[in-house]
Formats: C-alpha cells, structure tokens, sequence
C-alpha cells in the first residue's frame, strides 16, 4: 500500500509542474511576441508573469485536493517576503495606488511584479526535490544561451535576417538590451568557470564547458559592458582562491604541494582578460575628462557595425534625486514606480545641455537603488534584510557542505549566480530576464539547502480536523482567486495593448480616423489607460482641423457647428479623463493645454486661461523643461502677445542654451515683427562674445537666410556646422543656402548626409532628389511639404539622440 499511494495521488503539479518549470526557464531568455503590435519587454513581462501564477495556480489546486503542503522554513525567503511586504505598504501609501500596485505595463518597481518574483523564487522549492533535477536548471540556461549566442552572431552580419519585423540593428537581440546580453554573457561565463573548478568533468562535458567558457567571454568582449567585467574580474579572483584551496580536495586529503599542482588556471585566465578591457576602458578621455570608448572597444564595435544607445542616470544624480525624495517623504518614499515623478520635479538642469534632454527616466542608476528611493527608508530596511539574511545562510551553507561534492557545488553555484544577478540589480537597471534570475537563483539555492536538510520544511496536514479542513481550505481557495485574478489582470493588459498597438499601425497605414476611433474606444472598455484617452482626445483635434478646413454652405453651417461643439467636448472630456487616471503624469496636463490652445484663435472664451493653467499644472510637475516653456510661448504667439512669448523662449534657453527649437521660434518673431537686421546685429554681436556656441551660428544662418542674404548664410551656418559637425537643421539650411546660390554639388552633399542620420525623413528625400534631378530644392512642391521652412513653427529636422557603443552625458551614464 504505501508503494502504491503516491503514484495514485500524484497530482496535475507533480506530474507537469517541473518539466512545465524547465521549459519555461528554458525559454525565458528567448521567448519574444513575434509582432510588433507588443513591444519586446512588455512580452517577456506577459510571458513571465502568465508562467509563474499558471504553475501557482496548479500547486494550489494540488494542495486543495491533497489537504496538506510543505512550507520551507528559509530565511532567505523570508527577507524576500519583506522586500514584497514593503512593497504592498508603500503602494497602499502612495499618490497614485494603481500605478504602483500594477503600473501600465509589467514595470518591475510594482507591488504585482514583485509578488509574481517572489513566486518564482518559491516555486524550485515546490518543484525540485532532487539534485539531477535542480542541475536541469542550468542545462536549461546553457541551451538558451547558444541559441542566444547563435542568433546574436548571424545578426552580427546579416543585421536584417531574423528581424521578425521587431529586431533592428546588430545590437538587437533575444534576451533584452544590449547590456542585458552582456549581464547574461557573463553569467554563463562565471557559471561554466564554477563548474571547470568544482566538478571533476572529462571528455565532452569538459569541452562543452570550455566552449561556453570561451563563447561568454567573447560576448563580454563584444558588449563591453564595465559593470559586469568588474563584477566578472573580483568572482574570477574569488573562484581562483577557492581552487586552490578547496576544489581538489574538499576532505583536505592532498598535500599542500598537489593542491598547488591541481588548482585550476581558467579563473586566473578569465581575471587577466577582464583586466585587459577594463584598462582599455580607461585609457581615452576627451579634454573633459569624460571617459571614451577603448580601443579595443572601438575596433570590435566599428567591425561588427553595432550601434547602440542605453543611458540611465549616473550614481551622482540618482544621489541626487533620492536626497530630494526622501526629504519630502523618508521613511515611504514616493510610492512604488513613481521614480520617474522625482525625476522630473529634480532633474539637474546640466542634463538639459545633453542629448538626453528630453528623455524621461523611469529609473535610477540601478533596480535596487531605484526601489529604495521609491520605497522609502522601509525599502532600504527591507533589502537589508534579505541581504544579510541570504548572505548569513549562503555562508552558512557553504562551510557545512563539504562532504558531497555535487551538493556543495550546487549550493555554491547557485549562491554565487544569485549573489551575481542581485549585484546585476544593484549597479543596473536589467529587464525582466535578468532580474527574474536574480529570483530564481535565489530559490534554486533555497532548494539546494532543502534537499541536504540545511533548511528544514514545516508540514501542514489541514485535513486532520473539520476546523482545519475548512480554514486550510478556505485560505487556499482565496489565493486560487488571488491567482486567477492576477491572470486577468495580465491577459486583460495584453490584450489591451495588442488592441491599441494594432490600431495605431492601422490608421498609419490608411489613415482612417474613424477605424482608429472604433478601436481605441475598444482598447478602453478592456482596460482604462491615460495613454489611451490622450489617444482619443488627439483624434477628436484632427476632426476639429479637419473642420477647420471645410468651406460649408449656408445650410451646413449649422451642423458643422455641432459637429465642432461635439469633437471640442470630446478633446476636452477625454484630456480630463486622462488627468483623472494619473493627474501626477505632465503628458496629460499638456494634452490639455494643446486642446484649448487649438482653440484660442476662435476666440472662445476662456480657451486661453484654461490652456495657460494646464501649462502651468504641467510645468510644475516638470520644472526644468525647455519643452514646456517653448509650448507656453507658442501660446503666447497664438493670443498675440509676442512680448510674453519672448520671455518663455528666455526661460527655455536659460533651460537649454543649446534649443534649436526655441531659437528656430525666437527668429520666426522677429521676422515676422520685421526686426530681422536688428536681430541680426544683435545675434552678430553675440558670436563675437561667444564664438565656440554652434546655436548662436545657425540662429545668424537662420536670419540672414530669412533675409536672403544666402553667402552671409553660408558663411554662419558653415561656422555652426564647423563646431558641432552633426547639428542637422544647420546642414538643413545650409544645403538650401548652397542650392540658392548654385553650390549645387555642395548641397547635394549636405543632403546625402542628413538623409545618412534621418533615413525616414521625407522631406530630406525629396529634396534630394530634385537636386540630383538638377532642379531647385523644392520644385514640384506638394502639401504637406512646403517651400519656406524658415516660416515654420518647428524645425524641419527633429533632433534626435546621438548613438554610439557608448554613451555619456551630464548626469547619465
């Protein structure tokens, strides 16, 4: 009988849960939504919530038929569960309560993301109960990463093959940014260098090592990551000291002469190469002293054409930010993932001199750091908790482990794989696939000790009693609710955004306002989000221009006057809608500015006032924007008071005295106020005083283009272009400058390298074309082009963030 039972009883959990676990583990770093209707993080975000709560779910209904469970009495879990806890408290605290607790996407800071982690964590625990079984883990992982590895390489060369419509670049890749990569490269490295020094292999197990071991450090090589050769330099270090003194004979039965013989070279090998790119790293400065990239860095990147951009703000300014945070709110922080709230409120106004001036950070220099501004002093508490507690029992581990070599080498992989992912987290903002393997790490370890009787299980028999039947049922069957709810809640967003996504693609490809209409109002009955109400209010804008431009009868007058009172309203109402959702998130306010201000030249009463309060609502959440000061002077302009203007262009350049825009703005006002020689004497004057400043050039060029002064152009955007040699609207103009005066080789060169940095631009395209056609810059001119840029509201380049294999600016990293 006793034979019998388990394999009657064997449940839907047992029987599918581990095999279910390896091949979601497996596919953790290469699964990708094939679509581009589903952006790559927010698919492994779907991927790994839906996995973790469907193997909760069937250990639950297990559990519920068994009437018992066995819970491990870790403290390393433990210190998880009150990371989790802290997370629950300072979202029930927070402003925004829905943005923390489930955020908008699958954002990592959220109380839901990090309870689906903490899961994942506890599910090794459930699922492995034998040593061969926890080793599948890394089998798993070593067969993703040749996968990983092979795609990278064929990308490498042939960057359009396997793009799936969503991979562009020969950075692109399966396991999330380019970094990522790297952080996964160099695990594989320090796991395949921990198995060469622990395990007695031979034969092809050896050389599969070796071959890891070398494929790893090739791709550290390529990504070139700093962090992770620091990380990877100080474990080499560590691995080789642990050779020597414990990899041979962890009974301690050699001599001390045979243990020197036997010790491994590979960890010694692997420190050198670490060390080598890490003073190439510091070998090239420019006169600012801000770090360049190596040489080797250089040649590796300039060979296999790879060009990529992360950027995240450095340790100073995340400094810099929490300081500010936490004096308003130090022991809850700000609520969680709200960091990008503080950002704005205290970004250094250095960092608007970059070319990330304009990016939104949602986090800080690393995961961990980030959490512990947004969490507050009990964030901080928490994660030094867990830490110490992981840290006490991992130490603990390892010491009592020496008798069974494979134990301890799983106890010790393990904890070292955990301790490396969790640094990861701390020095870095990795995605989903990194920071879920700093969990899952964490609870393989946690396995590891369980099966070797290190942590001991607490056995809960809740059918023993009706009382306990029914309160052991009772809380189970909640969390069954609890799991399912949390299902829905990602397939619902899924779904939503799948919906949303495919609608925009639609309408970009037809143009049909009311498909778009139909469904994003769709969109918005699955799940009511901010960005799809902004959506709905700017649809309801391009009715009202497209009435605007209508030239009716006496008889269509008065239904074109409803229809305006209809699509006004809805611009308006939708607007508001999304300030109610997140009123903390200045993209909304400034949607509701734009809708009154589309309305101030009707004169409609109050349009201006209720425009001007939502620039003022969105300028206090976002205080160092040129961009929002640039939006209030147009406003300005558009009631007719330039003088009001002039002094918002003033604040925005004060912002950032490099804004082509505000520049681009300042000039169409005195053009069109006819001081155009005064401007430029006065602009002339000011290159006299400040010579090095290329803005100063293209606001001459501009003018004296506005002038028709076409040589005296030349010669000014020539000087802008000189000192910043990929200032795009100074190449702009000056290519129309050389046009206008029959320089028709030199313009055409200007053109051809505008459309190298704006491939998509078609108004580069199209000029381009009439000048190697041997016809004048804009003939056969068709709206929506136009043949006087310079009378425009906005540049006709957009300034877009430089790339480079590594990327520096104030205050970012």
């Amino acid at each position: 009988m006793e034979g019998v039972a388990p394999t009657e009883k064997r449940s839907l959990f047992q029987r599918f849960g581990e095999n279910a676990f390896l091949l979601i583990i497996f596919l953790l770093p290469i699964f990708f939504v094939p679509s581009s209707l589903i952006p790559f993080q927010f698919g492994k975000g779907f991927f790994l919530i839906i996995s973790v709560f469907v193997l909760i779910l069937l250990f639950l209904v297990s559990v519920l038929r068994n009437g018992k469970v066995s819970i491990p009495q870790s403290w390393t879990l433990l210190g998880l569960g009150v990371v989790f806890v802290s997370y629950v408290i300072t979202a029930i605290l927070s402003s925004n309560q829905s943005i923390s607790f489930l955020g908008q996407g699958f954002e990592l800071d959220t109380a839901y993301i990090t309870l689906a982690f903490l899961l994942l964590a506890i599910l090794p625990t459930l699922i492995f109960k034998s040593k061969p079984k926890i080793f599948n883990v890394y089998l798993a992982l070593l067969a993703s990463f040749f996968i990983v590895a092979l795609f990278s390489i064929i990308r490498f060369f042939a960057p359009n093959f396997l793009s799936f419509g969503i991979f562009s670049g020969s950075a692109a890749n399966l396991v999330g940014t380019w970094n990522d990569l790297g952080v996964y490269a160099g695990f594989m490295t320090i796991i395949s260098l921990i198995s060469l020094v622990a395990l007695e292999t031979k034969g092809t197990w050896r050389t599969l090592l070796n071959v890891t071991l070398a494929l790893g450090l090739i791709f550290l090589a390529i990504v070139n990551f700093m962090t992770i050769w620091f990380i990877v330099a100080a474990l080499s270090l560590i691995f080789f000291l642990y050779s020597f003194s414990y990899a041979k004979n962890r009974a301690n039965t050699l001599k001390a002469d045979e243990r020197v013989r036997n010790f491994s070279l590979a960890p010694i090998i692997v420190l050198i190469i670490a060390i080598v790119f890490l003073f190439d790293a510091t070998m090239n400065k420019d006169s600012a002293g801000n770090r360049l990239p190596g040489t080797l860095n250089t040649f590796i990147s300039t060979n296999l054409n790879i060009v990529q951009i992360e950027a995240r703000p450095s340790w100073a300014t995340t400094f810099f930010i929490g300081s500010a945070a936490l004096k308003e709110s130090p022991i809850f922080g700000t609520g969680p993932n709200q960091f990008l709230g503080q950002w704005l409120l205290n970004k250094p106004v250095n960092v608007n001199e970059s070319v990330f001036w304009n990016v939104d950070f949602t986090t800080g220099i690393g995961t961990i750091p980030t959490s512990i501004i947004t969490l507050g002093l009990l964030g901080l508490l928490s994660w030094i908790i867990f830490f110490s507690l992981f840290i006490y029992e991992g130490l603990r581990a390892v010491r009592r482990l020496h008798g069974d070599v494979f134990a301890h080498y799983l106890a010790f992989s393990s904890f070292v794989s955990a301790i490396y992912f969790w640094l990861a987290a701390i020095f870095y903002t990795p995605t989903h696939v990194v920071y879920a393997l700093a969990y899952l790490f964490t609870g393989v370890f946690v396995a590891t000790l369980i099966l070797e009787g290190i942590v001991k299980e607490k056995n809960i028999n809740f059918g023993d009693s009706p009382g306990k039947s029914f309160m052991g049922s009772l809380v189970v069957i909640i969390l069954i609710i609890g799991s399912i709810t949390s299902l829905y809640i990602a397939g619902k967003r899924f779904t939503a955004f799948a919906m949303f996504n495919g609608a925009v693609k639609t309408y970009n490809q037809n143009g049909n306002l009311d498909t778009l209409d139909n469904k994003v109002r769709q969109t918005i009955l699955i799940e009511r989000n901010d960005l799809f109400y902004r959506t709905l209010s700017d649809i309801y804008l391009a009715r009202l221009n497209i009435l605007a431009g209508e030239n009716p009868t006496a008889d269509e007058v008065a239904e074109l006057q409803s229809k305006f009172r209809q699509y006004l309203e809805g611009a308006i109402g939708t607007a508001q809608e999304a300030v109610k959702i997140n009123s903390d998130n200045y993209l909304n306010q400034l949607q509701l500015a734009k809708v009154y201000e589309a309305v101030v030249p009707l004169k409609i009463t109050g349009a201006y006032e209720q425009a001007r309060n939502a620039y003022v609502t969105s300028a206090a959440l976002n205080p160092t924007s040129p961009a929002i000061r640039l939006a209030e002077a147009r406003l300005e302009i558009i009631n007719g008071n330039n003088l009001k203007a002039r002094e918002y262009i003033s604040e925005a350049i004060k912002l950032k005295t490099n804004y082509t825009d505000a520049i681009f703005l300042l000039t169409q006002i005195e053009v069109a106020e006819g001081n155009t020689k005064k401007a430029i004497a006065a602009v002339n004057q000011a290159s006299l005083i400040s010579p090095t400043n290329p803005v100063i050039f293209f606001q001459l060029g501009l003018l004296e283009y506005n002038d028709q002064n076409y040589r005296k152009a030349i010669e000014a955007l020539e000087n802008a272009i000189r000192l910043a040699s990929d200032y795009a609207n100074a190449k702009y103009f000056l290519g129309l400058s050389y046009d206008k005066v029959g320089r028709s080789t030199e313009a055409i060169k200007q053109f051809e390298e505008l459309l190298i940095t704006n491939p998509t631009n078609e108004e580069v395209k199209f000029i381009l074309s009439n000048l190697m056609a041997g016809r004048p810059a804009f003939a056969q001119v068709e709206p929506p082009l136009d043949d006087t840029p310079e009378k425009r509201d906005t540049p006709p380049i957009s300034e877009k963030t430089k790339a480079s294999p590594k990327n520096e600016a104030a205050g970012t990293e």
